[in-house]
């Protein structure tokens, strides 16, 4: 089973501060429970702050909100418009390397 939590943001409530360590901690912590409790896969998706500098970017730390969220997670990706039309794709993850892939779309053929 695949479950998608669509945003991250309105899988919480008004009483979880995304920027409060604690509060993100509980809330990734309790869905990996989830996880395993149902032994299933659960993909988060949550949103990018701008990052300052592009050669910075880091899949994990630029979700927005507190840096607990990527430290409670097993694997973290990232999409990065470049300025040529191209895509990065950033993966890091617990049990694998980094990983950067270039993507360019053909939308031509569609």
């Amino acid at each position: 089973m695949f479950v998608i939590i669509d945003t991250l943001a309105s899988a919480k409530n008004k009483y979880v501060d995304e920027n409060s360590a604690g509060d993100m901690a509980d809330l990734i912590n309790k869905i990996h429970e989830l996880a395993q409790k149902y032994n299933c896969a659960i993909l988060i998706i949550a949103h990018h702050g701008k990052p300052k500098v592009t050669e910075d970017r880091d899949a994990g730390f630029d979700i927005r909100g507190s840096s607990a969220i990527p430290g409670a997670t097993d694997f973290n990706a990232g999409l990065y418009k470049n300025s040529d039309g191209t895509t990065d794709l950033k993966v890091e993850g617990r049990d694998i390397g980094e990983l950067e892939l270039r993507i360019k779309f053909d939308w031509g053929s569609y």
